[in-house]
């Protein structure tokens, strides 16, 4: 697994105290969540993926028939106030942007089968920090092919980023990235097993950043049977392997295998609980990054719960995991993140959602990192084609020693259209 170092916050828009900008953050502006966010791990390199806040207004929005092709195009425009832009311990800087993102989501539904494809523009305009301005993309190819006795899925994301070398910011830089995924499942009766495989690529468009592309492959192997409707209980094992493309990194090889169960109780709580023993070994060392240690043993464990008390109103989220895995220069990592979240209906138009995480990352050498981060928001859609939205949130990042140390408070409106 690729751990690129302390993955950055988002790359947030703020409002300066000045005569070039007002004081109150809140502009009118067309939205939606939907970039990759970088909201990641604490340190962990997240996969790629499309968010599009609002599904629902686009499935109701107009939309373009083509044959078997359903067309759903979006524009969304977005301001966000940050006070802390580029994440500084000591001297904040604050700023204004704008975000305008076009995108159109392309379903095939096919009966147990489905095909799909999303593309995504992201182009960010700052008031005043222009080195940050930029255009993203992103792009997914998706299908699904469920038959009696088996079934298949296949999924390919694609994105072009703009974002910061560190978390200082000193520099700017474009990467290309590629996660690709496939699984076949083969159903027997109670048992169910399923075999699936993933490739990511990270390619750094700058030369003198070569040393950080590299690919990671994985494989997973799951058994599962069903004791009960409601119930399973499963074995996983998974083998993952991370190898840069040029000698200066070490690579890494990343082994887990846990036990486990997950049921539903009346449909409206479901629920998944496992653990395991992870084992991570560097199988190829290099002068400039030695390793102190070679391999590193360590409990892998997941738990997360979901609730439904009021069906089509309210949700519910908590999950935990505990993740050891490798860095990309030297030492080893044990990843512990709690999650949760909220919504409620309160109305078929107007939406509330709460939610807070705490991400913590142990390292064998070096500093541990320390997350947290909580957030609100509202949402209202005034038509079947149109939603407005308002989002708080607010970050904390703190280490051992002289490691990165910030805090971050984020504000966002927004109106999203699907035409």
């Amino acid at each position: 697994m690729a751990m690129p170092g302390v993955a950055p916050a988002p790359l947030a828009i703020g409002s300066r105290r000045s005569a070039r900008a007002t004081p109150v953050f809140v502009a009118l502006v067309l939205a939606f969540l939907a970039a990759i966010r970088h909201t990641d791990s604490v340190c962990a390199q997240e996969p790629i993926e499309i968010e599009v806040m609002g599904e629902d207004v686009l499935a109701r929005g107009a939309r373009l028939k083509l044959g078997p092709f359903d067309f759903h195009p979006y524009l969304a425009v977005e301001a966000r106030a940050n006070d802390n832009v580029l994440l500084s311990r000591s001297n904040a800087e604050d700023d204004i942007a704008v975000v305008y993102v076009p995108g159109v989501t392309v379903l095939t539904p096919l009966g147990n089968h489905s095909l799909s494809a999303k593309y995504q523009l992201t182009y960010k305009d700052y008031m005043y920090l222009d080195r940050l301005d930029g255009n993203e993309h992103r792009a997914e190819l998706e299908a699904k092919f469920d038959f009696k006795m088996f079934y298949m899925k296949f999924d390919d994301r694609f994105a072009y980023l703009r974002e910061p070398l560190d978390i200082q910011f000193t520099d700017i830089v474009r990467r290309l990235a590629n996660d690709a995924d496939a699984a076949f499942g083969l159903r027997l009766g109670r048992w169910t097993l399923e075999l699936s495989a993933a490739h990511r690529f990270r390619d750094y468009r700058k030369e003198e950043l070569d040393y950080l592309d590299h690919n990671e492959y994985r494989g997973t192997i799951e058994a599962a049977f069903e004791f009960t409707p409601r119930t399973a209980v499963f074995a996983r094992g998974t083998y993952d392997q991370t190898r840069y493309v040029e000698d200066v990194m070490n690579d890494f090889a990343w082994a887990a295998a846990s036990v486990g169960m997950r049921g539903a109780i009346t449909g409206k709580l479901t629920w998944e609980a496992a653990a395991g023993v992870s084992y991570v070994e560097r199988i190829e060392d290099n002068a400039e990054f030695p390793g102190e240690d070679s391999s590193d043993v360590d409990i892998y464990a997941k738990a997360a719960l979901h609730w439904t008390p009021i069906p089509d109103r309210m949700t519910l989220s908590l999950s935990y995991e505990r993740t050891p895995a490798p860095s990309t220069v030297s030492s080893f990592m044990t990843y512990d993140r709690l999650a949760f979240r909220f919504r409620h209906f309160f109305t078929r138009a107007f939406s509330a959602t709460l939610d807070a995480s705490f991400e913590m990352a142990a390292r064998s050498y070096g500093p541990d990192l320390r997350r947290w981060g909580c957030g609100g928001g509202l949402q209202y859609r005034f038509r079947d084609w149109i939603m407005v939205y308002a989002r708080y949130s607010y970050t904390r990042m703190n280490s051992e020693d002289d490691g990165p140390e910030y805090q971050t408070h984020v504000g966002s409106v927004g109106l999203l259209f699907a035409f």
